[in-house]
């Protein structure tokens, strides 16, 4: 059986929005209308702030923070991949990492 998709990626809902925002935009393109990807892609920068927002209340719980870094570790921030067996290789993104 497939496994849920909260199971393969953080935010699977975001990853769906992202998908038909751009599509949206594609259509557009073909239609003659390139302007209409700047919705996709501000969208898209969106999503992306409100998903640093959520790893931000998640760790700011004691009760919650180590169980959410190593969901984190272990699972796809956008798109849905396969769990991994291990955590991220030294050096990756880690929850609460600032941005450089």
């Amino acid at each position: 059986p497939c496994p849920p998709l909260w199971f393969v990626c953080t935010d699977p809902n975001y990853f769906g929005e992202t998908l038909f925002w751009a599509s949206l935009g594609l259509l557009g393109v073909r239609a003659g209308h390139a302007w209409t990807l700047i919705g996709a892609a501000f969208n898209t920068a969106v999503l992306m702030s409100v998903t640093g927002m959520t790893e931000a209340r998640m760790l700011a719980r004691p009760e919650r923070r180590a169980a959410y870094v190593d969901y984190c570790a272990r699972t796809s921030a956008w798109i849905p991949m396969p769990k991994r067996t291990s955590p991220k290789p030294w050096g990756s993104r880690s929850p609460g990492a600032k941005a450089r």
